[in-house]
């Protein structure tokens, strides 16, 4: 009998707890009920694109396409200007424009047997799949290139492989990763000869990264360490002028227009007064102006540059034509885009 009871109780003690749970479960449901839905965030809609700035734009890369098109690949020339051209067609929301210029640097950077050449190609191609939105393929081109730059021993090629390394991985929303291929990038500056400017151009670069990584203290120490080179070097090569071109780009896109405009005064005073036997130089330093006047908000003038650069660029032949020209439609699609 007392078994009974015992076991009478237990019963008793089980059905009460599943009622209880029950109840809890009602209640539950019931505040879930009254509780309001929280409202769904979204993105502000953007104001549609003009018929005209669309027109504008497709027409402007096109132009720019036929460009790379144009430039021969034995140096990896053809391969940059392509993963740039990508990034500037993802900008532009050409993104399907963007996925085939993607592919055309990939093919190429296959091909390249020079390793900084192809570490290098392999960051930019990373940034232009981050811009993209394919975050895996930016993580694959990084590794490899990340592979690559390791093994570099000439100090230049591998700090600046790195600082390219290091705006990929910014644009990737990897920051962690960026800090240390800036850390790498900034040792091997520290110990480069600025002979012809190669130190001036680092600092100058890897401020543009450190600025992309949200470091805008590093990037201003490294701008101050840039003008500081730039001021002492000798321009009877044109490397002072094309260094300070490089400063104006990177000061202009870090949002620096004031220190930006200074810059590019000087950089087109110093390009303007470079004879024919400079051409190389004053071309590559016009593209870089181009770029600048478009970040400051300069198009009119920016135009004006990318044009002088085209006819220096046509005045030149073999390498040196295919690296002036690498750049141009990067910079020929970002002034489309920033135009009003």
């Amino acid at each position: 009998a007392q078994r009974k009871e015992q076991e009478r109780l237990a019963e008793e003690a089980r059905r009460m707890a599943e009622a209880q749970e029950k109840e809890r479960q009602r209640l539950a449901e019931e505040a879930q009920q009254a509780e309001p839905e929280p409202p769904v965030e979204t993105a502000e809609p953007k104001a549609p694109v003009p018929d005209s700035n669309r027109e504008a734009i497709a027409k402007a890369l096109s132009k720019a396409l036929s460009i790379a098109e144009m430039i021969s690949d034995k140096y990896g020339s053809r391969t940059r200007a392509f993963a740039q051209f990508a990034r500037a067609q993802a900008e532009a929301g050409d993104i399907q424009g963007a996925e085939r210029s993607i592919a055309k640097a990939l093919s190429g950077v296959e091909r390249l047997s020079d390793k900084a050449s192809r570490s290098y190609a392999f960051a930019l191609i990373a940034r232009a799949q981050a811009g993209a939105g394919d975050t895996q393929g930016a993580e694959r081109s990084i590794a490899k290139a990340l592979s690559g730059a390791e093994r570099l021993s000439d100090e230049a090629s591998r700090s600046y492989a790195f600082t390219q390394i290091a705006r990929a991985q910014a644009e990737a929303g990897d920051i962690q990763g960026a800090e240390r291929s800036i850390a790498k990038a900034l040792s091997g500056a520290e110990r480069l000869s600025d002979k012809y400017g190669s130190r001036t151009n680092a600092f100058a670069l890897i401020a543009q990264a450190q600025a992309e990584a949200g470091d805008i203290q590093g990037a201003e120490r490294s701008i101050a360490k840039a003008l500081s080179g730039a001021e002492r070097l000798n321009d009877e090569f044109g490397a002072g002028t094309y260094s300070v071109a490089i400063i104006a780009r990177v000061q202009a896109e870090a949002g620096d227009i004031q220190g930006a405009e200074r810059s590019i005064a000087k950089a087109l005073s110093g390009a303007e007064r470079l004879s024919s036997s400079d051409e190389f130089l004053r071309s590559s330093a016009f593209t870089y102006i181009a770029r600048a006047q478009a970040e400051a908000g300069d198009i009119q003038g920016a135009e004006r540059s990318i044009a002088k650069a085209l006819s220096g660029a046509e005045r030149l032949s073999g390498i040196e034509k295919d690296i002036v020209l690498r750049d141009v439609p990067a910079a020929q699609a970002r002034i489309v885009i920033l135009s009003p």
